[in-house]
């Protein structure tokens, strides 16, 4: 059974949940006998003009699209991250080499929202797993500007407007009411969804949320998040040390929250604590991170920079707790998983996929969002009893190993085959 994957970037290129979890998944399904390949675009910054780069990753074929960023209007860009006839004609040509009897799409962004369409015109079965908030939110996250609150939805591209106006878009673009661009977008990306057999996604919690933009949910199934134990566990049994030792592991951006935990630090006796922070921001001159950055550079945070999926087990070892501030409803996070599996508990935002995976007081804790106070409360009294971070630990459950995720994959595309009928 051939299946071809597709996504925004891979791991070659860069380390964040999607691209960890699938340079997990694809040996998995290699393992599992299913013959797996990978289509993927790029974050890195955009070349002169369209370039597809073939390669082998064990023992993955692997095709990268690099593609020229707009350099024109904000409109332009707008449509870029939607559309590209480029890549569309090389995926039409990529798909008729490959022959898939599935196309699993992971993301569009970096690519194309139209090839999804072409997977089916292919005669392809084509399964769609939701990792973010793309197919609602053009800025992914579902968190409006400029207020900052969370956003339960475009609500027809309504909602969208007040985010793209404080982005610089002006009250008309190229004489279109802005409401008219939004809510073509949405109807794009529900007509994108609607035209896939199904639609996976890891959290419980993104049920309602796709169910509010497709109006059904026969299309939907729950197949969660998984990773490779030995990973997580490369580092050892995790040793108590004398101060409380915190990680923060993501990427530093606004939407995963990393001044909450600053502030809240801040607000504590600074000597009984450790707080180790492991990640990259968006880039070094990102007006987030540089505001930020002369506070990490204090007792007692540490900024220890970028690693890789496989240091994971080591950097838990040196952890009593992870702390997870998102300020977005994650659909994993996937550092909870690996913190699940080192034994390491988790103290996270009381919001997304983090309220499924965490039992509040059982095996870890939770804050209410954006609560500095609440979070400065927590860590107080978890630094005070020691004993109830030991009584977390005792209650952690592994995650899914991903050879078990992977043949939920697989069992769905057999499934999918035998309804088949292609038209290559």
């Amino acid at each position: 059974m051939r299946v071809l994957h597709v996504s925004h970037s891979f791991i070659t290129e860069s380390a964040t949940g999607v691209e960890v979890f699938l340079s997990e998944l694809l040996p998995s399904l290699s393992e599992l006998g299913v013959d797996v390949s990978l289509y993927h675009g790029t974050n890195l910054p955009g070349v002169s003009g369209f370039k597809a780069e073939d390669s082998i990753w064990n023992h993955v074929p692997l095709r990268k699209i690099e593609r020229k960023k707009s350099s024109s209007g904000k409109l332009s860009k707008f449509y870029a991250t939607l559309y590209d006839e480029e890549v569309e004609e090389d995926f039409k040509r990529y798909v008729k080499d490959k022959k898939p009897d599935v196309i699993h799409f992971h993301h569009v962004l970096n690519l194309s929202s139209r090839l999804p369409f072409i997977a089916k015109a292919a005669g392809a079965k084509v399964v769609f797993t939701l990792h973010d908030h793309f197919a609602m939110c053009q800025r992914i996250t579902l968190i409006r500007e400029p207020s900052l609150t969370l956003c339960n939805g475009p609500s027809g591209g309504k909602h969208c407007v007040s985010c793209h106006q404080h982005r610089g878009f002006k009250a008309k673009l190229a004489a279109i009411p802005r409401t008219f661009i939004f809510s073509r977008r949405t109807r794009h990306m529900q007509r994108m969804l609607q035209g896939c057999d199904v639609i996976t996604h890891p959290a419980h919690f993104q049920e309602e949320l796709m169910f509010s933009l497709l109006r059904a949910r026969q299309h939907l199934r729950y197949i969660p998040y998984g990773i490779r134990h030995s990973r997580a566990l490369s580092g050892g049994k995790t040793k108590p040390g004398e101060k409380l030792r915190l990680a923060f592991l993501g990427t530093i951006a606004h939407h995963k929250g990393l001044d909450i935990l600053v502030s809240a630090v801040e607000k504590l006796d600074g000597s009984k604590f450790a707080v180790n922070i492991w990640g990259r921001p968006v880039s070094e001159t990102d007006p987030y991170f540089v505001s930020l950055k002369p506070r990490l550079q204090k007792p007692p945070f540490h900024l220890r920079g970028g690693y890789k999926p496989d240091e994971v087990g080591i950097i838990l070892q040196e952890a009593d707790l992870v702390v997870v501030p998102s300020r977005w409803q994650e659909t994993g996070p996937i550092v909870l998983l690996e913190a699940a599996a080192a034994g390491v508990p988790v103290v996270g935002t009381r919001l997304g996929g983090m309220v499924e995976r965490i039992r509040d007081g059982i095996s870890g804790a939770l804050f209410s969002w954006e609560d500095v106070e609440g979070l400065r409360k927590t860590l107080r009294d978890l630094e005070q009893d020691r004993d109830a971070i030991k009584a977390y630990r005792t209650q952690l459950s592994l995650p899914p190993e991903i050879g078990d995720v992977a043949k939920q994959f697989k069992s769905l595309y057999e499934e999918l085959k035998n309804k088949s009928s292609k038209r290559y």
